[in-house]
């Protein structure tokens, strides 16, 4: 990735201009975007809420994520935020089992197993 474009996107993510981010992401044709930039564009995707669309960005570079835990917590993120609890609980595992330090991935790891206990217990109410 070109380093200037790089330090522009890193510097915009840090401003909260993650509509900057796409726009000009989505000036490059998809033939010349490589990994890091579609993970930055998945990622500004899911900031401003768009999980489907960063699903879908994540997912054309899903062989190249399989090593990644900032892969697995980007698609974790997003399935969470759908309210896909199982799919999110099998991604954030993968990444704590990637990377066991990075406190952010163990508190959404956290996060999903409280909701789906929760939902299970809910259910487990209405149906008494």
């Amino acid at each position: 990735m070109n380093k200037l474009l790089l330090k522009k996107l890193n510097y915009w993510h840090e401003e909260d201009a993650y509509d900057k981010i796409i726009d000009r992401i989505l000036e490059i044709p998809e033939s010349d975007r490589d990994y890091d930039i579609i993970s930055h564009l998945a990622r500004a995707y899911n900031n401003m809420n768009y999980f489907e669309e960063a699903i879908e960005q994540l997912f054309i570079i899903k062989e190249n994520g399989s090593d990644d835990p900032l892969w697995h917590h980007r698609l974790g993120y997003a399935y969470f935020y759908l309210g896909n609890y199982e799919d999110a609980l099998e991604e954030f595992k993968i990444a704590h089992n990637l990377d066991k330090n990075d406190q952010n991935i163990k508190s959404f790891l956290d996060m999903v197993k409280v909701h789906i206990f929760m939902k299970n217990n809910y259910l487990e109410e209405i149906d008494n």
